[in-house]
């Protein structure tokens, strides 16, 4: 089955002309977890590692939410500053959904 992923949206691809349906799982979600940078300045990076880019840098402390399951060598994706890394040396978890 082939298809493609646009903007969080699944769309079928046309296989042999004939439209193949896909049907989402409802029960798929991210484990959002609540977080608190609790020792700034952090530096929120590009890609997950020290040597890449800095996007921004959080100075001072404050409360964003991650979802858990982006956990990739130490560094969670996240959605401040545009979107970039943070390494978990930075944050503490302060509540799971």
């Amino acid at each position: 089955m082939n298809f493609k992923i646009f903007a969080n949206k699944i769309i079928p691809l046309l296989v042999s002309s004939v439209v193949l349906p896909i049907i989402p799982i409802d029960n798929a979600r991210a484990t959002m977890a609540e977080v608190v940078v609790y020792d700034p300045p952090s530096n929120v990076r590009y890609e997950p590692n020290s040597h890449s880019k800095i996007i921004c840098t959080i100075k001072s402390k404050r409360k964003m939410g991650i979802d858990i399951d982006t956990l990739n060598n130490g560094w969670y994706r996240v959605k401040i500053c545009g979107g970039g890394y943070i390494h978990k040396s930075q944050i503490k978890i302060i509540r799971i959904d």
